[in-house]
This record gives C-alpha cells, structure tokens and sequence, in this order.
C-alpha cells in the first residue's frame, strides 16, 4: 500500500518558569456596550496617609445595585470584611477594620462591577490607598494549571507568605481567572514563598486534602516587578485518604492513591486472590471471593490501615472475553481480548481462528500473549474480511477457579488505508526519560510509551482517522509512570508538557512529528 507522510515539529522549553500575566484594561465595544467608566474617587485613588472610613468611586453612568463581596479582593486582607453598596452613580465602601500602620491596601473588583441597565462589567477594576507616607508598588503575576491535566483551574487561591507556615492565612491573596492567570498589585518590598490551592471549604486556609495544591519552589525577592510565575497543582494530601469504589458485580474493590500493600487481615472464608496496580499507580484493584453473604476483611497500607466491610454477591461462576472495539479494526493491528476476571492461565491449543468462516488461521501462525486481564493474539489479517475467533470450552481458567465455556467472536477488519500512523522522534539528545501519551480528542488514552537516550523514536500505530493530542512527563526517576509532588518535603511531581494539542491523523499517512527539547 502507498503510504503518505506528513511532518511537524514541536518544540518545548523546558524551563524552571514559565507564562506571564497581562493586565486587563477596561475594554470598550459598540454602543449600549460599553462598561462604566471610572471617574473620581475620594479620598483619590492610591492617597496617601489615609486614616478615613469611608470611600467613594463615582462612575460615568448608574451601577447595578447586586454588588457581590466574594468578588472584591483585598490585599492584604482585613479581618471583618468592607460594607459595599451602591448609590446611583457611586460605589460606597466602608471599612469596619482599625488599619496598620505604614500599609498599603489594594482592592481589586474583579467583575463585581456592572451598569444598570444592559449588565455590562466593568472588569478588573482596582483602588488602593497608602496609611503612611508612601505607596508600596511591587508587583507579582503568572499563571497556574493542574500538572496531571495540563488545564487552568480557575478560582484557586494564590497566596503569599513571609515564611513557609501555610497553616495560616496568606498576607495577600488573589484569585486565578479563567485562564489560570494571578496578579498582585502594591505589594511591599521583600522575600515571600508562594503557594496557590483550591480553598474548597472558602476559608482562605491550605488545609491537606482540600482538593489540588502547588508550591513556587523558590523564594521570591521581590524589589519591583516579577511576572514570569507558573505554578503546577497536585494532589497534596498529607497522609494518604483512600477512596474506596466497590464495584459489586466482581467482588472488586479498587482504592484510590494507594501506598503499598504490607499485610491482609481477612475472615478465614474470605479469600482474596488478586492484587493489581494500574499503569500510573493510583489505584489498586483487589479482586475477591467468599461463601458468605457478608464479608469483613482491613488491609494495611505504608501508613493507613482500612476495613471493609460489604454485602457480596455471587461472583459470576463462568469466565468470559470480551472484545472492546467496535465496528471494524485495522488488519494490521493486534487483537485484545479481556476477561472478566484475572486469568489465572490459558490453553491456547483450543483456541481456533476462522477466515471467512472457512479458512483456518495455522497456529503456528498465530502469536499469543496472557497477562494479568488480557489475551493478546497476533496474526496476518487481510482487509476488509471478516475473523472468527473460536474459544473452546474450558479454553481459559480464572483466579476463582472458574474455566469459560465456548465462546465465538467476530472481528471485522477494514482497508489498511483507512489507518495511519504517528511517528515520534527527538532531534537532539535527550537527557531523561520521557513518557509520551496520546490521546483520543475525546481524552480516552489510547497508548503510553517511552522515549529514551537509546530509543529516541516511537510509533503509535493503526490509528483511526480523527484528531489525538500528545502530551509528555518527563520521567526523571525512570519509573515508568508520572509521580506526583510532596508538599512536606517540597518535591515538585515530575513535569508535564502538552506536546501537541491537535494531531490530525489521515488514513493511509504516516505523520512524523519531531520533539526539540
């Protein structure tokens, strides 16, 4: 067959920083459109000495009255909350604070700022005083994304602290947009750690375990302006919370985070067969039998011991393969059969394969695989022609004891021209191992593999026509998987880069992209 090529490159910078924040100013649009518009304030925007209790900013036109206080952000934040309200043309604020000494507070509106009659927000406005003789004026921004998903979480606070307890309120803190972008305006001079997190509970506090979290690894020494700031999330928890999710119809339980596994205490008729970790080791499977209708069993973790105690059914006393894909596959590809339960061995002598229902596949002919819940079998298809795949009875035996019973599945192939191929390649040396995902644009991964000094070049193949992203961690400890990060212990998770976000694939092409590190 004629294949095609087609070539990209991509290029990363791996660097310790990353992105800037961009300012927004006051956008106007057609008539009827246009947001309010500033136009005095008293005492005056960035006063000096100030020792009042109530402020006033006046716009060019009537104020929506629904002024929301969890939209204004003020840094550094007082401890009972401003009044707002509005009067016509004027936003009143009134402070019910004593304010420090020689301080600078900032207010930033956010989109709580709108007209009367059309909506339409004023967005990121701010107003800020000094109580002493200057105006502090430094300036922090950047940008947050979740390390695991490579997307913006919006609405995570960004907190900075003069030491590194973060089991207290920030100093200052602002909030991320939706594209993950933070700023800080008229901060003082000085050194400050940074952290950012999903505040779940609406505290304002870094407490473990409140959802995804991330750390600046360096002290800031902020004297004017630091912009290049990008922060990755991860799940920070503590000590390990083990979400458990029983899935009844197997007896299996599946635990989320999990640490090892030291020891099993279970009820003398409670067998548990199977343990397995997945490829990116966050969960466990434990897969399980008893003759009660109840069972009770605790596993000890590296830290956690966990009892289960649960209704269990009737496992299902046959074993069984299914085939995942559906309409045709490419006559190049690999067939994958998966079982319902682990399989503890299986007899290919009484599988049998079919061609057009007439033709027998030799079986010297066919390649076969056992691993943990697949079947694996190889073998040379032709296009668009039709296999029978033909299990004889007792052809397969569970962990539970269980041996299937004859089972015929049909697997359709299509033209060869109707798949392609992606070829992936690293032009210069490349120091650390990478692992390479590729996605589905639906997000299902479809296959992880590894780059290395010695294997700079993989291929992902038989590919259905459609659109993929690739996305790369580096895997610095060589593990195989993505590790995440240790705020204790101030470990950053391994990096993370979308390589490409649309990679279009075209049947019968073979498209090469080209990674420059």
């Amino acid at each position: 067959m004629k294949r095609f090529n087609q070539f990209f490159s991509i290029i990363i910078l791996l660097t310790g920083i990353a992105g800037c924040a961009i300012e927004m100013a006051p956008t106007g649009g057609v008539e009827d459109k246009e947001p309010p518009k500033f136009l005095s304030a008293n005492p005056e925007n960035e006063s000096l000495n100030f020792k009042g209790k109530r402020i006033k900013v006046k716009f060019d036109e009537y104020l929506d009255f629904s002024i929301n206080p969890a939209e204004i952000q003020v840094s550094p934040e007082m401890e009972n909350a401003p009044l707002y309200y509005v009067e016509n043309k004027t936003l009143n604020i009134i402070l019910k604070d004593s304010l420090r000494k020689n301080t600078t507070y900032n207010f930033q509106f956010g989109s709580s700022i709108k007209d009367l009659s059309e909506k339409n927000v004023l967005e990121n406005f701010s107003y800020c005083f000094s109580t002493g003789d200057s105006l502090d004026t430094g300036f922090i921004g950047g940008k947050i994304e979740n390390r695991v998903t490579l997307k913006a979480p919006e609405n995570c606070v960004v907190g900075i602290y003069a030491d590194s307890n973060y089991t207290k309120k920030p100093l200052y803190f602002s909030k991320s947009n939706a594209d993950g972008s933070f700023t800080f305006k008229n901060i003082k001079t000085g050194n400050y750690n940074l952290i950012a997190y999903e505040d779940i509970n609406g505290n304002k506090v870094f407490d473990y375990g409140d959802g995804d979290a991330g750390f600046y690894e360096n002290q800031i020494e902020l004297r004017d302006t630091v912009k290049e700031i990008k922060i990755g999330l991860f799940h920070a928890e503590r000590k390990r919370n083990l979400k458990v999710d029983k899935k009844a119809d197997l007896n299996l339980v599946a635990f989320k985070k999990p640490e090892i596994v030291k020891s099993v205490n279970a009820d003398p008729l409670m067998q548990v067969f199977k343990f397995y970790q997945n490829e990116t080791k966050d969960t466990l499977f434990i897969w399980s039998k008893t003759q009660r209708d109840s069972a009770k069993y605790s596993i000890e973790f590296e830290d956690t011991i966990i009892t289960i105690k649960e209704k269990t059914n009737n496992i299902a006393d046959t074993a069984f393969l299914e085939w995942g894909k559906f309409g045709s596959t490419s006559p190049l590809a690999q067939t994958t059969l998966i079982a319902n339960h682990p399989i503890e061995k299986t007899d290919f002598s009484k599988i049998k394969i079919l061609e057009d229902s007439l033709t027998v596949i030799e079986r010297n002919k066919i390649k076969n695989e056992n691993s943990f819940r697949s079947i694996m079998l190889s073998f040379t298809k032709k296009e668009n022609k039709d296999y029978y795949l033909i299990f004889s009875d007792s052809s397969m035996l569970d962990v539970f004891g269980n041996y299937s019973k004859e089972q015929i599945m049909k697997i359709r192939t299509g033209s060869e021209n109707e798949y392609g191929n992606l070829i992936m390649k690293v032009e210069n040396t490349l120091k650390e191992a990478m692992i390479i995902e590729l996605y589905e644009e639906s997000g299902k991964l479809i296959e992880r593999k590894a780059i290395s000094e010695e294997n700079q070049k993989i291929k992902f193949s038989n590919l259905n026509k459609g659109l993929y992203k690739a996305i790369g961690t580096i895997d610095k400890n060589n593990n195989g998987y993505w590790d995440s990060g240790n705020f204790d212990k101030r470990i950053q998770p391994e990096k993370r880069i979308l390589l490409k976000e649309k990679i279009e694939i075209k049947g019968g092409w073979d498209i090469e992209a080209e990674i420059k590190l």
